[in-house]
């Protein structure tokens, strides 16, 4: 399950069946309306904490800092407090006096100004990647939104930074920031 989660790069807000259960008909049946139930009350506590500018929004890869990211919605998706894990998320790597999430190699992640936002998110027929550009822990998200990636000192990335992106791979921008979206693909 963890492959299929990891695919679907959090899109997901999964729930694994047991495999006792499995040829069990009846008892599956309840099993399953319990965990909608479950799992409907678990989102609505997502959804009140996926808004712009959230860390719930932060594309995993992409930030690095041994898997910060991932951890996070690794134990949201588990059914921790996603009030609680924000919290300490932002206490570890949010710097607050210039706005941003502090990532791997000192890059800032500040989320992409309403203005700024390049339009909806463009379209790919890798249907994992389709799926990520409008839902994290089974919540819709506005797909146009990004983060600026750039260094935190203010300078160019030159091509000095690679940024390994679910849909084309490797890249290297040259500019004064990334345009990097939620679902670890570059715009």
């Amino acid at each position: 399950m963890d492959d299929l989660f990891r695919k679907l790069a959090f899109s997901s807000l999964p729930h694994q069946v047991p495999q006792s259960l499995y040829g069990k008909a009846e008892q599956s049946a309840t099993f399953c309306e319990n965990a909608i139930l479950e799992l409907n009350q678990r989102a609505a506590l997502i959804e009140r904490q996926i808004r712009f500018g959230s860390a719930l929004l932060l594309p995993p890869k992409a930030f690095g800092r041994n898997g910060a990211v991932r951890v996070m919605l690794d134990r949201i998706s588990s059914g921790s407090d996603p009030t609680k894990e924000l919290r300490n998320f932002r206490q570890n790597y949010r710097d607050n006096a210039s706005r941003q999430f502090v990532g791997r190699s000192n890059l800032g992640f500040k989320p992409g100004q309403a203005s700024g936002l390049h339009g909806a998110p463009h379209d790919n027929e890798n249907t994992s990647i389709a799926l990520t550009r409008r839902y994290r822990l089974g919540c819709k998200y506005d797909g146009s939104f990004h983060w600026d990636v750039g260094p935190m000192d203010g300078s160019h990335l030159n091509g000095a930074y690679r940024f390994d992106t679910r849909d084309k791979g490797v890249v290297s921008p040259k500019g004064k920031y990334a345009n990097v979206l939620v679902d670890d693909c570059l715009r």
